[in-house]
């Protein structure tokens, strides 16, 4: 039999309602049901993806229905659906089962998805569902991308524009590739002072080998003609940042103010912290240097700090770095931003893990405010739970958007009270455990993004599912001089792995159907836009590429 993932296989038994041939209709009698998508196995294998095929403009998606009779007479069966819901559990499609099943195995193949009004992609649960209950007697978690073609790593390469699966216009972009220094994480997190300058900060620094104390010196960039030319250096900080996942978060307030979250180096000798290091990671073969697989193989035990400091003499100097009081937490994270609040406070955020005491698993996106121009840091309010990686955006009439890196399972969400609610719209939650193989690559599933809104940035309602394939994720909210919103996001996997971009007309409130595809591969990408109108991405991936655009009118 061959084989299917992701499926729950289990038992129905026909009673009194079936009408067997041969066979007392009072008699119970198994029938065993199974999902599967075909070449969904092979995708998931090859690719790291989890549950997610490509499918051309126009290709159908064939559903597999499997039924094992182990009776030795035919079973008649009525009335037993099979359909597809998607995450908002609006049913797409269903298929009601009236046929008589011989003895061994049956298989049924639906075609999905081919007709013009069709998804052109997302997540989809499909079941099976008993006539007498109720009951899900199996289902399949799977999603569909649409086929992209190659976007070349070239100056003039257009952004495709994409609606049913299909390439349907390009837009005009000009892209450049800035160099830098090889111990750069290419995480970047891109800002814009008053006057129009640019400003980059890169989140994580590496060694460019073991002990090269280079890349305590977090890589800072800077472009006065618009995102064009860039210029960077390396910057000092007091204490000294350190180098795992060091850059939290970066920005400009107040009056053109540059601000820098970070954490420094744990206080301990370099050569103590490589020792013990290499002791917990026994017998485990380093294939990178000994401080970046810190948070990797020691378990996430080092509890870095977090510092502030600001500039503000265009990133010349750094002033003393303030500490921000993080001891609830049991770690620190990136990535985050730097924001002008009411009454002239700043704030910023980061992804706080803990509280220790309570729950070092549980993820917040922390924003901690100051009063007093950066001195002092506190207040700190937490978005919600299980949220990571928020980026936020004030809108021209004032309400604030966020968007949030969801870390749950994939039938899980959580609400702004923090209570669990199936994604699907389903009473039972459908629980793949982590471990699972039915998810092979079990820790790919968390990763999704939700928009949420709120007045004045402190608490945070009407939560919602904002990208429709795991994996789209994370990404950042822009506003157009014209009003017009622009989600800018990154899908993960193969072999869809890149950049991509939606629009909203109306605040965030719906988007568009365009798919706008930036770059085919790509890392967490970062945008602005100028007063004209023109957007500057700058995308990570094996290099930094700025991409400079204008969204058409039309779309």
């Amino acid at each position: 039999m061959t084989r299917k993932i992701k499926t729950e296989v289990l038992s129905l038994l026909i009673g009194s309602l079936l009408a067997v041939a041969g066979c007392n209709t009072q008699s119970v009698i198994p029938i065993t049901f199974s999902l599967d998508v075909k070449g969904l196995d092979e995708a998931t294998k090859e690719h790291r993806n989890p549950g997610c095929i490509v499918l051309k403009a126009g290709e159908s998606l064939e559903l597999r229905l499997s039924a094992i009779n182990s009776h030795d007479t035919a079973t008649q069966l009525t009335k037993v659906t099979a359909r597809v819901i998607i995450l908002s559990g609006e049913e797409v499609w269903s298929k009601t089962v009236h046929r008589s099943f011989p003895p061994g195995e049956t298989h049924l193949t639906y075609q999905l998805f081919d007709h013009p009004a069709a998804p052109q992609e997302g997540m989809f649960l499909a079941q099976v569902i008993s006539p007498y209950n109720g009951q899900e007697l199996t289902n399949l978690i799977f999603g569909y991308f649409p086929a992209v073609p190659d976007i070349a790593e070239e100056p003039n390469a257009p952004i495709l524009i994409l609606r049913n699966r299909g390439v349907v216009g390009q837009i005009s972009a000009d892209r450049s590739w800035p160099k830098l220094p090889d111990y750069t994480r290419l995480d970047p997190i891109l800002t814009q002072a008053s006057d129009g300058i640019l400003y980059a900060m890169f989140q994580e620094n590496h060694y460019a080998e073991e002990g090269d104390t280079r890349a305590q010196k977090p890589t800072f960039a800077w472009s006065t003609d618009a995102g064009k030319n860039w210029k960077m250096r390396q910057i000092t900080l007091d204490p000294p940042v350190g180098n795992v996942a060091a850059v939290r978060s970066f920005g400009i307030a107040g009056s053109d103010q540059l601000f820098l979250a970070y954490s420094p180096l744990p206080k301990i000798e370099p050569e103590e912290l490589v020792r013990q290091i290499k002791q917990r990671m026994k017998p485990v073969k380093l294939e990178m240097n000994t401080l970046t697989r810190l948070e990797y193989e020691a378990g996430n035990t080092n509890p870095l700090a977090l510092f502030v400091s600001q500039s503000t003499d265009r990133g010349q100097n750094w002033s003393q770095g303030v500490e921000v009081n993080t001891s609830q937490y049991a770690r620190v994270q990136g990535l985050g931003r730097f924001y002008s609040g009411a009454q002239n406070s700043i704030l910023f955020n980061c992804t706080l893990i803990g509280p220790e005491k309570h729950d070092r698993a549980r993820v917040y996106d922390g924003v901690f405010r100051s009063k007093d121009g950066g001195k002092t840091w506190g207040d700190v309010v937490t978005v919600m739970s299980g949220s990571a990686e928020c980026q936020f955006l004030q809108l021209a009439s004032g309400k604030w958007l966020t968007t949030i890196r969801s870390v749950n399972r994939p039938g899980d969400r959580l609400s702004p009270e923090g209570r669990l609610v199936n994604i699907f719209g389903l009473d039972k939650l459908v629980t793949y455990e982590k471990k699972s193989t039915q998810w092979p690559q079990g820790y790919v599933m968390h990763k999704r993004t939700f928009i949420a809104q709120s007045q004045h940035g402190r608490s945070w309602t009407n939560l919602r599912q904002l990208t429709t394939i795991v994996g789209d994720t994370p990404g950042e909210l822009i506003q157009l001089p014209d009003g017009r919103v622009v989600f800018i996001y990154c899908h993960r996997y193969k072999p869809q792995d890149g950049v991509y971009a939606r629009v909203s007309h109306d605040e965030g409130r719906t988007w568009q159907p365009e798919l706008l595809a930036l770059r085919i591969g790509g890392g967490y990408p970062s945008s602005t836009v100028l007063k004209d109108g023109t957007i500057v991405s700058m995308v990570s991936h094996e290099t930094v590429q700025v991409i400079r655009w204008r969204l058409p009118e039309d779309l």
